[in-house]
């Protein structure tokens, strides 16, 4: 298993900041390898909404679905996939301080078997080409 943090303040109120994590506009802002981002299910956004992500990883266009596997509003939301036999969990935390909506990222990586061993190459693979989301969370709406 390997895993990373990442951490911010964003100045706007915790439903607009809670809601961005899985906002196809807000995606395609925040993600320069982002090629398209949809919505996969009819309805409100819940637990179990699954999304369609399509990303260009080293110049390759790579389809995979996310799912939200966790949605406690306005505290806390999981967004989950399995790629090539590696689970994903990026766990997004929220606590409204004053004017400003404190952001963790807590991104977990897992494998079974041989995938095991290469967790930690992903987990650096993903923090590279993801860059930091949460600060380009934070430019895209603060600008707003």
């Amino acid at each position: 298993m390997a895993q990373f943090r990442r951490q911010t303040k964003i100045k706007t109120n915790i439903e607009r900041v809670f809601n961005s994590t899985f906002d196809p506009d807000v995606a395609k802002q925040i993600m320069d390898n982002l090629e398209s981002f949809e919505k996969i299910d009819e309805g409100e956004v819940r637990e179990g909404t699954r999304f369609r992500e399509t990303r260009l990883i080293r110049g390759k266009p790579s389809t995979m679905e996310l799912k939200i596997t966790k949605f406690e509003f306005p505290d806390e939301i999981t967004i989950s996939n399995i790629y090539s036999g590696i689970k994903t969990d990026y766990a997004y935390k929220f606590k409204e301080r004053g004017d400003e909506v404190e952001v963790e990222l807590y991104a977990t990586i897992k494998g079974t078997g041989f995938k095991r061993l290469i967790a930690p190459l992903v987990s650096k693979i993903l923090q590279r080409e993801d860059g930091n989301p949460l600060e380009r969370l934070k430019q895209t709406l603060e600008k707003e």
